[in-house]
């Protein structure tokens, strides 16, 4: 997974999106480097950190059988610059773009694979992503 955070004039670096792959972050980066003048891209993060104030939209890639959670953005305005790159990446693969702004699912990881959710599911139950959030909750 990568990330991608804004650097603010006094170093802080505030996470804009994460994506699952590559390519999916080169499909929109012009969108968020034009409106984010200065970019840090971490690649192999492990685990998506957002702030609760962030409007934040989860962004899939659907087809008519299955849809696979690509990108966390965090703002509104933002995904919508980016859904022409999002759109033109999915055609290529026959899918349709679809987003989430559910608080409940800015807690799923983004997979790298169906097999690695299936898997995870497996060893840890459905969606224990939200169980496990909802115990930190009490």
């Amino acid at each position: 997974m990568l990330k991608v955070s804004n650097v603010t004039a006094d170093g802080t670096e505030v996470p804009v999106a994460y994506f699952v792959d590559q390519e999916v972050m080169a499909s929109v980066i012009d969108v968020l480097s034009s409106e984010y003048p200065i970019l840090k891209i971490e690649r192999g993060v492990k685990e998506v950190h957002l702030r609760d104030e962030d409007e934040v939209v989860l962004v899939y890639f659907e087809s008519g059988s299955h849809a696979e959670a690509v990108a966390y953005i965090v703002s509104d305005s933002v995904y919508v610059d980016c859904v022409h790159g999002f759109l033109k990446l999915a055609r290529k693969s026959r899918m349709t773009v679809t987003e989430s702004v559910d608080p409940d699912d800015r807690r799923e990881p983004l997979w790298a694979s169906v097999k690695e959710k299936m898997d995870a599911e497996a060893l840890n139950g459905k969606k224990f992503w939200l169980k496990k959030f909802k115990r930190r909750l009490k």
